[in-house]
């Protein structure tokens, strides 16, 4: 199986869009890892950014919505995940049936 490594912020697509239109942003934001509050942070920076086109901001925001939908996605197959193998190792502990583990990780896992 192989891990992916994860993009420093400045080698995103976002960080190639901020090197463009607004280095300065970039410099700040560079070394922070692209969560959803960084994510969140370089949206607002974009959107007052004085010098940028109202064109780029709209662009700019677009790249950061559809990065925070990636990031939540994948947080929450992880999560999804998570909480799967600990309820599979922990039915089996107990000798729960395979059906009714079926069903309570389909009630937690669409809670999330």
């Amino acid at each position: 199986m192989k891990v992916l490594k994860k993009k420093k912020f400045r080698d995103r697509k976002i960080g190639t869009f901020l090197q463009q239109f607004a280095p300065e942003v970039l410099t700040d934001v560079s070394d922070m890892i692209p969560d959803f509050g960084a994510l969140k942070l370089v949206g607002k920076l974009i959107a007052k950014h004085p010098t940028m086109g109202e064109e780029r901001k709209l662009e700019g925001e677009k790249i950061v919505e559809k990065e925070l939908r990636k990031n939540t996605f994948n947080y929450r197959v992880k999560l999804s995940l998570i909480i799967s193998a600990v309820a599979t190792a922990f039915g089996s502990l107990i000798n729960v049936s395979e059906n009714c583990l079926t069903e309570i990780l389909t009630a937690i896992v669409s809670y999330f």
